[in-house]
């Protein structure tokens, strides 16, 4: 599960977590809720080119680089991404 998380991943990660995109200068930011209240988000490039790097979505979600591809290629959902943080305490 090499290479990079890019714009179409980054999309799917927002979809795969019910997030609220919102529109923030040169990117979007998708703005993740629980229970009625913003948990994490995360910028999404505006950038034409689809390919551009969005490593910095695992950290912004405090997961691994693998739990986020594999919220982009639909083997997790948000309820795992919930019991993530449940098990870090972080919720």
């Amino acid at each position: 599960m090499s290479g990079q998380i890019n714009k179409e991943m980054a999309y799917e990660i927002a979809k795969k977590l019910e997030a609220v995109l919102e529109p923030d200068g040169p990117h979007k930011v998708a703005k993740i809720f629980h229970k009625g209240e913003m948990i994490r988000k995360f910028g999404i490039r505006h950038a034409s080119n689809k390919d551009i790097g969005h490593d910095h979505i695992p950290k912004d979600l405090n997961c691994s680089p693998r739990f986020a591809k594999e919220l982009a290629w639909c083997s997790k959902y948000l309820s795992d991404y919930i019991s993530l943080l449940e098990e870090q305490d972080l919720l």
